[in-house]
């Protein structure tokens, strides 16, 4: 998954917490930005008309059954941590 380079470091800056949610196959990724991500930095990205971006790396089994139980015990494990 690429994004843009001002989008990832702003993300990175802030401690961001990410979801990505595949509608097709029903399925998400949620990355907590106050952790370590596996992102490569690309100096010139096709997708983006040659302008840097960061690629993050995770394979098709890091997409968990999308199940809205599931995410909010996601999303609140990641807060609590951060208020530990």
């Amino acid at each position: 998954m690429d994004l843009r380079d001002d989008k990832y470091k702003k993300l990175e800056k802030s401690s961001s917490l990410f979801l990505g949610v595949s509608t097709k196959d029903h399925k998400f990724i949620f990355l907590d930005f106050n952790t370590s991500i596996n992102a490569t930095y690309i100096a010139s990205n096709f997708h983006y008309e040659g302008n840097p971006a960061y690629q993050i790396k995770f394979n098709r089994e890091s997409l968990l059954p999308f199940n809205i139980e599931r995410l909010v015990g996601i999303i609140k494990k990641a807060i609590e941590s951060r208020t530990v």
